[in-house]
């Protein structure tokens, strides 16, 4: 069995998605085998023309306002990917990810939040309302989160974790990168497995716990 097949029965083991997702999901991915390969030939033929990165779509817009108990983003990206995050002073909650994407994805939304699933590796930014509480997960890629002051939890298998200005809770894990956290006021706890742990400018009972690296404290 592939290792993103195992990623997503970790993931409804865990209870984060349900039995028909799950299904749907590993439907998904036996559908597009070699997809991953194409994308980044995709990619390279892209920078090589224009000399960047992929271009980026403009952003999906989600407005919020009509939903009072949706205040809640979950990005799940299973193929790795970097995800970034950042509060602002709108109702709309506007995704962006590079045009050129040829992998599954998935928008969900329900009552209380917003769900995005992709078997692909894609970079993802998000901005979403201050308040909005959120639970990220990647395969291999980095977090960055700033301006928000809802719970956040989240966990990538071999990035980086980057918070600043974070009023709210923390629940975070890398396996293997550096986490820093600058200019918050957090409660909650953050975990690497291998790297080093930076505080600067922090307040709140934020604990932070590494098995390899260095606590910093500023």
């Amino acid at each position: 069995m592939s290792e993103e097949k195992l990623r997503i029965l970790d993931l409804f083991k865990e209870g984060k998605i349900s039995s028909a997702e799950t299904l749907e999901l590993l439907s998904a991915l036996d559908e597009t085998a070699g997809v991953n390969e194409a994308l980044k030939t995709d990619t390279t033929a892209t920078k090589k023309a224009n000399g960047s990165g992929p271009e980026r779509s403009e952003g999906n817009r989600l407005d919020s306002s009509g939903y009072s108990n949706c205040r809640h983003l979950e990005v799940t990206l299973i193929g790795g990917g970097d995800i970034t995050v950042d509060g602002w002073d709108g109702n709309e909650v506007i995704i962006d990810k590079p045009k050129s994407t040829r992998v599954f994805q998935k928008h969900k939304r329900t009552d209380d939040r917003y769900k995005i699933f992709c078997l692909g590796s894609v970079d993802y930014e998000v901005k979403v309302p201050y308040n909005w509480d959120l639970t990220i997960y990647t395969a291999g890629g980095d977090i960055r989160i700033g301006d928000v002051s809802g719970q956040i939890n989240g966990k990538t298998l071999g990035g980086d974790i980057r918070l600043s200005h974070i009023n709210g809770g923390l629940n975070l894990t890398t396996a293997g990168g550096d986490i820093k956290l600058d200019d918050s006021d957090a409660d909650g706890h953050v975990h690497t497995m291998g790297g080093d742990i930076v505080f600067h400018n922090v307040t709140g009972n934020v604990e932070g716990t590494t098995l390899g690296g260095e606590m910093i404290r500023k």
